[in-house]
């Protein structure tokens, strides 16, 4: 079914409009890790090594603001590249899924849609309307970046609310929902036994936690190059003005330590290099444990290492001495 919807963009473009709130019931989302394998799992039998992307639905139950994602089902989805107004998505199947999946679990309720994405399409805004002229009062968008080169959180969760742009017109856009990677303790037992054969033992700890630290400072500039590229295009009036992005901006900003300042340049290198003794005397102290265990375990177990060689002497003097019994034997029976 083509449908037109009117494109949303990346985020909040407007303010609310008068009498206008943030989305409601919704505090944060947790998406567990099936969803992701499911989701994963399309990805690579219906688009892998396409441009293309899957889009399916998602189903899962709220309490007290908090929306569980625990479940999806793909559905037939298309769009025309040229056109991203011109989409298509099969609410017969969606329907007959949905039916059969209330059969086994009553309890999953239809909560929302997931696209590979990596970001939101002007399509994404018709979908959450289908969804909405179904019975569902706040669709949650899910967007999995199943892209293996991209590093940290491959997980965005929006919500659309009513907003009022610049032209006096109220749309729908979306928005940014808190979410994290949550899981019961069947589904911890099952992700363990997963990662068995994805973590390598041959890294340390030390190790483990610095690639973690990397990772989130790619995270981090990844995020300020998004902050300058929409700077850049307002000041160059590609995009409107935000107000409320724009004073989030410069809260960001003044929050910042101003590192002109002597004394407080001095702290943080103070900090900094009793943060980085304290890494080297721990490692030395490691080694040097190490040593100590190593030379105590060859001191506890030389004797054993001596009572071996014993018993190699041994049978090598007795596998020679049988050697020159033989030949003797054989010179005797040749000379009779």
């Amino acid at each position: 079914m083509a449908a037109a919807a009117a494109a949303s963009g990346g985020g909040p473009k407007g303010t609310s409009p008068a009498g206008g709130s943030p989305i409601e019931g919704i505090s944060s989302v947790v998406v567990h890790p099936l969803v992701m394998l499911s989701v994963t799992d399309h990805y690579k039998r219906v688009a892998m090594n396409t441009k293309k992307r899957v889009v399916g639905m998602l189903l899962g139950h709220s309490h007290k603001g908090r929306v569980d994602v625990v479940n999806s089902f793909a559905v037939p989805f298309a769009e025309d590249p040229t056109d991203p107004k011109v989409w298509f998505l099969d609410h017969f199947y969606l329907d007959k899924m949905y039916k059969m999946f209330r059969k086994v679990a009553i309890k999953e309720k239809l909560i929302g849609f997931y696209s590979t994405g990596p970001d939101v399409k002007a399509a994404d805004i018709g979908i959450d309307e289908l969804l909405r002229s179904k019975g569902v009062a706040h669709p949650v968008f899910v967007v999995i970046d199943v892209r293996p080169h991209v590093e940290g959180m491959p997980v965005q969760t929006y919500a659309t609310r009513e907003v009022m742009t610049d032209a006096r017109v109220v749309e729908r856009q979306f928005e940014h929902l808190p979410n994290e990677i949550g899981a019961s303790e069947t589904e911890e037992v099952a992700v363990e036994h997963l990662l068995r054969e994805v973590n390598d033992p041959s890294v340390s700890e030390l190790g483990a936690a610095l690639s973690a630290k990397v990772e989130g400072l790619r995270g981090l500039e990844s995020r300020l190059v998004e902050i300058a590229s929409y700077l850049d295009d307002v000041a160059s009036g590609t995009l409107p003005l935000n107000r409320e992005i724009v004073d989030n901006v410069q809260t960001m900003l003044a929050l910042l330590p101003n590192l002109s300042v002597a004394e407080l340049s001095e702290s943080l290198q103070r900090e900094t290099n009793d943060m980085h003794l304290a890494m080297m005397l721990s490692s030395l102290v490691r080694a040097v444990i190490g040593l100590h265990d190593l030379a105590s375990n060859r001191i506890k177990y030389r004797h054993l290492d001596a009572a071996g060689e014993a018993v190699d002497d041994d049978e090598t003097d007795a596998a020679a001495k049988a050697e020159d019994e033989s030949k003797e034997a054989g010179k005797a029976s040749s000379s009779k």
